[in-house]
């Protein structure tokens, strides 16, 4: 049976301030969504109200704009995708394996308190599905509540945005709260990402510090088919924790990187250059 997918984005257009945009860093869509479609998995968009989905205008230019998001931007097809997202309540989870919460900093409005997208997340979680986050998208999963009353991160290795980056992209006191003190507060056990690409997992429990990580670009091709392939099998790896840090450079999108799942630790890319660089 075909895997099905779905994707959260955002409707949220600007930070308080109506004069500063913001919106869904398009790559963090496309390069999931890519991969996706490329093993032939069933893929649909949601979003707290439906609609369309504003983009991160910082997203679409260089050099943080790659070939992906490029190719996106130049296909309408794609783009309507993105003007005519779900909401909640026209989504049933029975119908889906998988939930990927999407980032840029407006989800840090609209992702936390959406009922909506709790109950799907909820829902396909204890039907045995993975939830998976990247960037600011593990902000979707602050107030997700089993039926049980207790957190859906509580406990849980999580990773994400961290606040020392809000401060160095000098967005902190624009962002309504600390997502990373938020994410501890709910005795979730936050590890902050560093100079790699980074990424963690445990049976169906994913999430990416960065756009460029687990379901990020090429440099991450192996990773990326990994995660793949794992839905086939209803979760990622195994129940054991791991976590992959990927030190890329440029040459890394023609190369690839070395992995090895059994040893997860820094690894040099197969170009021998130094480790460190975002590509």
């Amino acid at each position: 049976m075909t895997k099905r997918i779905l994707h959260v984005v955002t409707n949220v257009s600007h930070y308080a301030d109506p004069h500063e945009s913001t919106g869904l860093w398009l790559s963090e869509l496309t390069h999931a969504y890519d991969i996706f479609e490329a093993k032939g998995y069933e893929q649909r968009i949601v979003s707290p109200q439906g609609g369309p989905s504003p983009l991160e205008p910082r997203a679409l230019k260089w050099p943080l704009i790659d070939a992906s998001a490029k190719a996106w931007l130049n296909d309408p097809a794609r783009m309507a995708l993105l003007s005519q997202t779900a909401r909640p309540d026209e989504i049933d989870p029975a119908q889906f394996d998988a939930i990927y919460f999407t980032g840029g900093h407006a989800v840090m409005w609209d992702f936390p308190d959406d009922t909506g997208l709790q109950e799907l997340a909820r829902a396909i979680w204890e039907r045995g599905g993975i939830v998976s986050s990247v960037c600011h998208g593990y902000c979707g999963l602050l107030n997700i509540k089993l039926r049980n009353g207790t957190a859906l991160v509580a406990g849980k290795r999580v990773t994400g945005f961290a606040w020392s980056e809000e401060v160095v992209a000098d967005v902190a006191r624009k962002v309504p709260y600390n997502a990373e003190k938020e994410m501890k507060r709910r005795d979730a056990r936050y590890q902050k990402g560093d100079s790699a690409v980074y990424a963690l997992f445990c049976g169906r429990w994913t999430l990416d510090y960065w756009t460029k990580s687990l379901l990020g670009q090429s440099h991450c091709e192996e990773n990326r088919r990994y995660v793949a392939g794992s839905i086939d099998k209803g979760s990622i790896g195994d129940e054991n924790e791991t976590d992959f840090r990927c030190y890329t450079c440029a040459r890394c999108y023609d190369h690839g990187c070395l992995s090895n799942r059994q040893e997860p630790a820094r690894r040099r890319c197969r170009s021998g250059a130094m480790p460190g660089g975002r590509g």
